[in-house]
């Protein structure tokens, strides 16, 4: 049986699934191994999962050539790459250690699972099958959404449980410039908008940064800034006691003409227009 909906691609069974994982790499898919074995190449790794094994494959990452044992149940768990960039987003504005943990799951993809685990993932299969199946019902992608975002909390807990955080010394070359780059926009991004500014702070040049953050996230820096500064921008519209003005005026422009410039860029549409969506 399979679930679909332009957030979500769930099924429990892995010869449905085989298509869309090695085609769509912009995506998260996530693999769980209740019973049997099932084995697989991961980006060129051959890999064995087992009972409650569970198989993180981040973005651009690739499946192929499975085999499954006769008794093998489990599912797969697709969520889109639009979805997948705003978890990241909240992510590492509210997780410190958010770089290390995703360079963890990216080196490291099979975790065993506890009993507590098994029991939470049960409980979002369910939940996720009957939401998938009743999406008529209002907020429902507001729903969905927030589910997602729960289970990511979750994994980053699991995480926080089974990995020792790298200190930023212990990181080497490019990850930890990538590292150095984030944890600059987490707190910068929504005031620093240009690429040149983040490049003089860790003393290499703008070119370079863009090749750092597209080879270890497939986001330029300036996306990455962007959807910082997009968070903010409607998270502060939300809030009907501010000003247009007062907002562009937090956020660095020089004035409200560059603001509603960048907004109209960003989304084509008027500050006016956003608000009456938000609100």
């Amino acid at each position: 049986m399979i679930y679909k909906n332009e957030l979500f691609l769930l099924t429990d069974n892995i010869d449905e699934i085989s298509a869309q994982v090695t085609s769509n790499s912009k995506a998260l898919a996530i693999l769980y191994c209740k019973q049997g074995k099932l084995q697989l190449s991961w980006n060129k790794r051959q890999l064995e999962m087992g009972p409650n094994d569970l198989l993180i494959c981040m973005p651009h990452s690739l499946i192929n050539h499975y085999l499954r044992s006769g008794d093998f149940q489990g599912g797969v768990l697709c969520i889109s790459e639009h979805l997948f960039d705003e978890l990241m987003l909240d992510c590492f504005r509210v997780e410190e250690h958010w770089w290390e943990k995703y360079s963890y799951v990216q080196s490291t993809p099979i975790h065993h699972l506890e009993e507590r685990h098994t029991r939470l993932i049960d409980t979002y299969w369910q939940l996720l099958v009957q939401l998938l199946n009743d999406e008529n019902t209002a907020y429902h992608k507001q729903v969905m959404r927030t589910i997602a975002q729960v289970a990511v909390y979750e994994c980053l807990s699991y995480l926080e449980d089974h990995i020792s955080v790298s200190s930023a010394e212990q990181l080497k070359g490019k990850a930890n410039v990538f590292r150095r780059f984030i944890n600059l926009v987490r707190e910068q991004g929504a005031i620093h908008r240009d690429v040149q500014w983040y490049a003089n702070q860790l003393a290499i040049t703008p070119k370079y940064l863009s090749l750092i953050c597209k080879q270890e996230s497939g986001h330029t820096a300036l996306e990455i800034i962007h959807k910082v500064t997009n968070d903010e921008i409607l998270r502060l519209l939300e809030d009907s006691s501010l000003t247009v003005k007062e907002i562009a005026f937090r956020l660095n422009f020089s004035d409200l003409s560059q603001f509603c410039r960048y907004i109209r860029t960003q989304w084509g549409k008027t500050t006016t227009q956003i608000r009456q969506e938000l609100l």
